[in-house]
């Protein structure tokens, strides 16, 4: 997913055995990945907040898309419960 500025954007990298991934950010300029957050799929960013799911739990961290930093720890929106109901 592209960011704002149209040069800089967000990537999943699957973990091998594993269903989870990391979120990776790059530039098209440079091409070298830097990791963001480790275990984390389906992210999307908005209003200056990463939203992404870790572990069956949507959260949301804020994100500096000029560093591609994220800021602060990540605050839970929606937790699923591990019991399987």
């Amino acid at each position: 997913m592209f960011l704002p500025d149209g040069k800089r954007f967000l990537f999943t990298q699957q973990r091998i055995a594993s269903a989870g991934g990391d979120l990776y950010a790059s530039e098209l300029d440079t091409g070298e990945p830097k990791l963001v957050v480790e275990r984390a799929s389906n992210a999307t960013f908005t209003q200056g907040y990463l939203l992404y799911l870790r572990d069956r739990n949507l959260v949301a961290q804020r994100f500096d898309p000029a560093s591609l930093s994220v800021l602060g720890k990540p605050i839970p929106l929606v937790e699923t419960s591990n019991s399987g109901n």
